[in-house]
């Protein structure tokens, strides 16, 4: 994809679809002879006489674990609750790295206030991480009634 970007971008012709389809047609064609010109190389016999049984079971194994491999990628990529449930991930330690870079450079008042604040909450952290759908179904009701309440507001305020 770089080089189909690169040379489109380097020749100041636009990018257009007709464009990327000659630079993927030149690109593919020119793999093609390049994995023809390797596979000769790699020991097939140039008369066109047949491999020997191993090198085609090789030749039939190597391209059953690439062909695994490339589903395997797909899938991953397919994979939406996955890609979902990492990302949350980051963005849990990315928030709680940035809370604890405030707490730290807090003034002490406020850090003793937030101390307090984190030992009283405790408990319900911990509740909440025992029941998560129950905590997950009364987020998403808390965020409902803000939005409906600032959708009233607006209304009432444009009138």
């Amino acid at each position: 994809m770089s080089d189909e970007t690169s040379t489109a971008g380097a020749a100041g012709a636009p990018q257009g679809d007709a464009t990327k389809r000659a630079d993927t047609s030149a690109d593919t064609s020119a793999d093609r002879a390049k994995d023809a010109a390797t596979a000769g190389a790699a020991g097939a016999p140039q008369d066109g006489a047949p491999k020997n049984p191993d090198e085609i079971k090789a030749d039939i194994e190597q391209t059953r674990a690439q062909l695994a491999e490339t589903a395997d990628a797909l899938a991953a990529k397919l994979d939406v609750k996955s890609q979902a449930g990492k990302k949350v991930h980051e963005v849990g330690e990315k928030a709680s790295a940035k809370y604890d870079s405030a707490k730290q450079s807090a003034p002490a008042p406020v850090q003793q206030a937030l101390g307090k604040v984190e030992h009283a909450g405790a408990p319900v952290v911990a509740k909440a991480a025992e029941d998560k759908k129950r905590t997950a179904l009364i987020v998403g009701g808390a965020v409902a009634v803000v939005f409906v309440a600032l959708r009233i507001k607006k209304r009432r305020s444009s009138s």
